[in-house]
């Protein structure tokens, strides 16, 4: 084990403690961080290498787990780098201008929409894509009426000029909110 600064670093041989076990050991640490020093802590896990010269590749990876944590649930406190799903893909990318690009390239107008009209476009988009395309639900989990939700996705179809029934558009607008989420909680850390 290793303290630097705001960092903990511990060597784990992986094949002496299960996923189940780490997990337990990991919340009663930050369980007693939390109420003896009063710290917001949180665990990051990298996945496991045979080689020590690999060791850098599993630091990076818990630290990006930790930074995307922050667009994830904010009572959960430790994060496996591959539970992460997309994220552990985007976290690879290094350069923020092309992801800001990307963002741009396919969300750009309804964000621009919203920040002129005060609206809920990008929300009711996020939300449609999230739960598979289904207005009544996504409606649902915005408390709106369906109609006003009918309303919505007719003005986001014409402001993106694009159809929400092709896959090709549905996979290319969820990585933009992806990234769009991802890019804003590093924002956030700084």
């Amino acid at each position: 084990m290793l303290w630097q600064i705001d960092t903990g670093i511990m060597l784990i041989p992986s094949e002496l403690f299960s996923r189940d076990l780490l997990s337990n050991i990991l919340t009663r640490i930050i369980d007693h961080i939390s109420s003896y020093y009063g710290i917001d802590a949180k665990a990051g896990i990298g996945s496991a290498y045979e080689y020590i010269s690999e060791l850098k590749k599993s630091f990076q990876e818990a630290l990006n787990s930790i930074k995307i944590s922050h667009s994830e649930s904010k009572s959960q406190k430790i994060f496996f780098y591959d539970n992460l799903g997309i994220y552990s893909l985007i976290a690879q990318i290094k350069n923020d201008k092309f992801l800001d690009e990307y963002v741009n390239n396919h969300i750009g107008k309804l964000i621009q929409s919203d920040v002129l009209q005060e609206g809920d476009l990008c929300k009711t988009l996020e939300a449609y894509l999230d739960h598979n395309c289904n207005a009544a639900a996504a409606a649902e989990h915005l408390f709106i009426h369906r109609n006003t939700m009918r309303y919505r996705m007719d003005k986001i179809k014409k402001i993106l000029c694009c159809e929400l029934d092709d896959l090709d558009v549905y996979l290319e607008l969820k990585m933009a909110f992806e990234i769009k989420n991802y890019r804003e909680s590093q924002k956030d850390q700084s």
